[in-house]
């Protein structure tokens, strides 16, 4: 399922730069996660005090590093299959039930994103918030974390039609 340059099926499009950003995004976070820990074990170190809510944040970040690739990986076909039943079915059957995982991960998953956007208005209306020094608002991540979960079921839903 994967283009010779390790590129997403679907080449260039929508979906997949979309994913592309995702993935950027990602990776991002994982790199300002590991710099808030640095920064936060040398402040201590040297300085006796730490990064401002520096769990919070990498917490946060760390949503963010599991959510956004999903749909990219997907793409690439590298999530983890435990197959061992599976492989011992008629290939017929193993397609349907390989179809039915599509179908009820996107359903799954695709809902999860829908009542988490749901709820970013009241969030913000009712601004809701981390606990910690800094009160960092919640609904970014929450709407980091549904564009994730949606892209991951858009990615699903197209396998499904390119009957992967």
């Amino acid at each position: 399922m994967t283009a010779p340059n390790g590129a997403p099926p679907g080449g260039g499009g929508p979906l997949a730069r979309l994913e592309r950003l995702a993935e950027g995004l990602a990776a991002a976070a994982l790199l300002a996660a590991a710099a808030i820990v640095a920064a936060s074990v040398l402040g201590r170190a040297v300085f006796g005090a730490g990064v401002p809510d520096d769990v919070v944040l990498t917490g946060l970040l760390t949503v963010a590093v599991a959510a956004l690739p999903l749909a990219a990986v997907q793409a690439r076909g590298g999530h983890i299959a435990v197959d061992v039943a599976a492989r011992r079915l008629p290939p017929p059957l193993r397609r349907a039930v390989r179809r039915a995982g599509l179908v009820l991960g996107a359903a799954v998953f695709g809902a999860i994103g829908v009542l988490v956007a749901a709820a970013l208005p009241q969030a913000v209306a009712e601004g809701h918030h981390h606990a910690g020094v800094l009160r960092l608002p919640a609904w970014p991540m929450r709407a980091l974390f549904a564009a994730a979960l949606l892209l991951f079921a858009a990615r699903l839903l197209l396998s499904l039609r390119r009957g992967a």
